[in-house]
């Protein structure tokens, strides 16, 4: 609903730089592309600093 969405006045700020009304947020599906990455990105984050242990392990 365009005219909720108009209206709402909290704003989600998402790790592009982007603010989101979070009546968009929750209803047109941001949510979950926006999990999605922050997923992805905490995965890429836990395998560098594994890989970084070992190298310093091996060292």
């Amino acid at each position: 609903n365009v005219k909720q969405v108009m209206k709402c006045c909290v704003g989600i700020l998402v790790p592009d730089g982007r603010v989101i009304p979070f009546c968009a947020y929750n209803s047109v599906g941001y949510r979950e592309q926006i999990e999605e990455e922050l997923s992805r990105e905490r995965t890429l984050e836990r395998a560098r600093k594994k890989i970084e242990f070992a190298e310093r392990s091996n060292s």
